[in-house]
């Protein structure tokens, strides 16, 4: 809900003077609301909610269609 890491991505990206679509996912539309909050100076994101047990395909993905993944605080290890 911070998006914190997202910030810390976007910030970094955007004082090399790099654009990019930067999609930023949760599995709730209540922490979805608050990051827009947080992202809203930034240009270019777009906002869905994604759930990672599910089909990607299913939730409107592709495959192959990003560069890079950034998972923080989703992955645990049983």
């Amino acid at each position: 809900g911070s998006a914190a890491t997202s910030r810390r991505v976007l910030r970094e990206m955007s004082d090399r003077g790099l654009a990019v679509a930067y999609y930023f996912t949760d599995v709730s539309e209540s922490f979805m609301a608050k990051a827009r909050q947080h992202l809203k100076g930034y240009e270019n994101i777009s906002f869905q909610v994604f759930d990672m047990n599910e089909d990607f395909r299913k939730q409107g993905l592709l495959p192959s269609s990003f560069d890079a993944v950034i998972a923080t605080g989703v992955l645990s290890c049983g």
